[in-house]
């Protein structure tokens, strides 16, 4: 849809693929997954991502949650604990792309505005990675904890699930174990695990699954360039924000393991998007794809001078074909 406002072309791609009630139960635990590592043209359309959750709070009866949920890969350590990831797309404001109604936002002030309005199921999840990293390590996000699943803790499962790459005949080899997240609600207490779905913990370190309680994973990416290795951020580059970058090099464990990001080396950049087709076809597929281009960047993330406006929202179930 273009040309309209982006909560309008949001309402028209939803209405094109048959309505929020066909995409979204009364009940559902709708985790929505932006770009948050970035702001300006980098950075979900915020006023989109407000649309899409209208429509969602608007389902006659609607008894579930929205949860926003990122791992941009980076904290600042001199924050206090537990505030530590609360940095970039979350805090910072836009130049363009955070305009809603007239007013500029970022994610945190997005989830403030239903706060105010009486919606306390809208909430949000940092997520970061779980194991070790360098002293040095650019996209310092680390430690957040390594579980086996949902009954422990919140942290990331690194799955026995691996990917390998190898080219030249096999004479060099990349593997890369396919990880996702377990986290809380705020709101509900109740844990999401991205696999399985959701989750009640008894107090006793066990619990059970909730049959009645889907979790609905909405990939809600921008549309940018990122370089010569992926070419374009945009749906398929969004799982990388899903993904634990801790785990492989660049992280420090486990040993003979590449991470998502690095999978491919300097030799084969394209090699990326294989592992995370991997994931996507064994560990969660997005139930729903949308991609905000109201602005699209060209050669950058955040320089606004690189950036036009497209004043397009796309929508679908399958991320390599919107990309």
């Amino acid at each position: 849809s273009r040309n309209g406002t982006p909560q309008q072309n949001t309402a028209k791609v939803i209405e094109m693929m048959g309505g929020i009630g066909s995409l979204i139960g009364v009940s559902d635990i709708v985790v929505l997954k932006p770009n948050a590592q970035w702001w300006n043209q980098g950075r979900t359309n915020l006023a989109s991502m407000k649309g899409f959750i209208d429509l969602v709070l608007g389902i006659p009866g609607f008894k579930g949650e929205i949860i926003i949920a990122e791992n941009h890969h980076f904290m600042d350590d001199s924050l206090p604990a537990g505030e530590q990831d609360n940095i970039r797309g979350w805090t910072h404001m836009s130049e363009i792309n955070g305009d809603i109604d007239g007013v500029n936002h970022n994610i945190n002030t997005l989830i403030g505005l239903y706060h105010g309005l009486g919606y306390k199921n809208v909430t949000k999840y940092h997520l970061r990675d779980g194991g070790p990293k360098p002293a040095d390590a650019k996209a310092n996000g680390r430690d957040a904890g390594i579980v086996t699943g949902p009954h422990e803790k919140d942290g990331y499962v690194w799955t026995d699930n691996d990917y390998e790459f190898s080219p030249l005949f096999g004479l060099k080899k990349w593997v890369v174990k396919m990880t996702y997240p377990i986290f809380t609600s705020s709101y509900s207490g109740i844990t999401i695990d991205l696999k399985h779905g959701a989750f009640m913990r008894d107090g006793k370190g066990g619990g059970e699954y909730i049959k009645d309680r889907p979790v609905k994973l909405v990939n809600f990416s921008s549309l940018n360039s990122h370089g010569s290795d992926t070419g374009i951020t945009s749906s398929l580059k969004n799982y990388m924000g899903i993904t634990d970058l801790s785990c492989g090099l660049t992280g420090s464990t486990p040993k003979g393991y590449y991470n998502v990001h690095c999978c491919g080396g300097m030799f084969f950049e394209y090699a990326k998007a294989a592992p995370i087709g991997h994931f996507i076809k064994t560990i969660r597929r997005a139930d729903l794809n949308i991609v905000t281009a109201e602005w699209t960047g060209f050669g950058h993330r955040t320089k606004t001078d690189l950036a036009a406006r497209t004043r397009t929202i796309l929508a679908g179930t399958d991320s390599f074909a919107l990309d």
